[in-house]
């Protein structure tokens, strides 16, 4: 089966892919700019757990709870992150968490770099395929 879609459309679509990514990169990027002042700190996981169908309305989604330790200034706090994967925790692994100085109890949500790459080269891939791929002639 062929589908012929105009080379109009192919651009109009990786430009709409485009503003998706940006948005997303612009979120990213505005929670690292709201959290510089936060302190970097090793923390412990304790615990992964994972919680069911919050996140969907059929139910059948999966969010991993990885759920950590850390000490500040000799108080020891808790806190947990909620993913969608648990690749590259372990119980009992020491993982790099940025705490707020004015409330040590107060994390950053991770930002995974593997992510943010993988997410780049996805976007540079699809965009490179769609923008070289020639638009079938109608006759």
């Amino acid at each position: 089966m062929t589908v012929n879609v105009s080379r109009k459309t192919m651009i109009c679509v990786t430009i709409l892919v485009a503003l998706i990514i940006l948005v997303i990169l612009l979120r990213i990027g505005m929670c690292l700019y709201n959290t510089r002042d936060y302190k970097k700190v090793q923390a412990t996981v304790e615990s992964i757990d994972q919680e069911y169908g919050e996140y969907s309305s059929e139910g059948t989604s999966i969010v991993h709870v990885i759920s950590f330790s850390y000490t500040v200034d000799g108080t020891e706090y808790e806190n947990c992150y909620k993913q969608l994967t648990k690749i590259g925790y372990a119980e009992g692994k020491q993982i790099t968490v940025y705490f707020d100085p004015e409330d040590p109890g107060k994390v950053r949500p991770t930002m995974r770099s593997e992510e943010i790459v993988l997410l780049g080269t996805f976007f540079i891939l699809i965009m490179a395929l769609i923008l070289t791929k020639k638009a079938p002639i109608s006759t």
